[in-house]
């Protein structure tokens, strides 16, 4: 029988969310699997945890959020664990998405699960936003991930045995998961995408991305974070070349940005994936 945890990463700003993230959590129709909790700087987190009836471990983390995340991947690498379901502690889970990533994962080594958005409050704003995209109907291969990403360590789950033993990230990196996967794939490896579970993703302001609506404070700072991965994926791969300094020649312009320029260098997407809506 394949063993199964559920990591995710705690940092003081998600504890208002915590008891939802849990709840969801305990309430799973699949209960065989541990809770894994990379904590970066909350006191007396097992209090928080212990009033729930989880299977749990703490595992002490510091650093950059790109630090944290390589400690986190790596110690999946190493671990007993076959089945990783990942997921942020500020947003929660269908039940069915412990039951679905395990059934899914024994025939493919990625999994990737649809969202639905709900308000800082938990409220449900909008369900299935990404299983009406078209992209999403075959599997996601390293191509695919070339101008957006769909796959972000809140809303996947992986067979842990893809994972690199000596894992290396940036320590700057802020789109992670972008290039983590980007990474896995690059191999070979393809993602499935399921729309039969998803997250309730969480929109307010202490998202780092979100989906919300492109302003020019928004546009400017994804384009400076699609810089940095693409800068940083092109030492691996100098077919991104080519991107990293068309998106270097436009962040140099963006103190001279105004309003009305979004519109010539942003894409205008319906239900749009992570990152995509910022085009040179």
């Amino acid at each position: 029988m394949n063993s199964c945890c559920f990591a995710s990463v705690i940092f003081e700003g998600n504890i208002p969310f915590f008891p939802e993230f849990l709840s969801s959590l305990q309430a799973q129709i699949d209960s065989d699997f541990t809770l894994l909790l990379f904590n970066d700087g909350v006191e007396n987190l097992e209090a928080h945890v212990s009033e729930y009836t989880l299977p749990f471990r703490i595992i002490t983390a510091s650093g950059t959020s790109a630090e944290i995340r390589q400690q986190m991947l790596t110690y999946l690498a190493a671990s007993e664990f076959d089945f990783a379901v990942f997921g942020d502690t500020d947003d929660y889970f269908a039940l069915n998405r412990i039951a679905i990533s395990k059934k899914l994962l024994k025939e493919h080594p990625i999994i990737a699960n649809d969202v639905w958005l709900v308000d800082e409050a938990g409220k449900l704003l909008q369900q299935g936003y990404w299983s009406i995209r078209p992209e999403v109907k075959e599997d996601i291969s390293y191509e695919s991930l070339r101008h957006y990403n769909v796959l972000g360590l809140g809303n996947t789950a992986i067979q842990t045995s893809i994972l690199p033993k000596n894992l290396a990230l940036p320590a700057s990196l802020i789109a992670v998961d972008w290039y983590v996967f980007s990474c896995l794939l690059k191999s070979g490896l393809k993602a499935h995408f399921t729309s039969s579970t998803h997250i309730y993703y969480r929109q307010y302001e202490g998202n780092t991305i979100g989906l919300k609506k492109l302003t020019l404070q928004r546009f400017k700072k994804e384009a400076t974070v699609k810089l940095q991965h693409y800068k940083a994926l092109a030492k691996l791969d100098e077919e991104i070349t080519p991107l990293a300094l068309r998106f270097e020649e436009m962040v140099q312009t963006l103190d001279t940005f105004s309003e009305t320029q979004l519109t010539k260098f942003s894409k205008q997407q319906e239900h749009p994936f992570w990152w995509e809506q910022v085009q040179p």
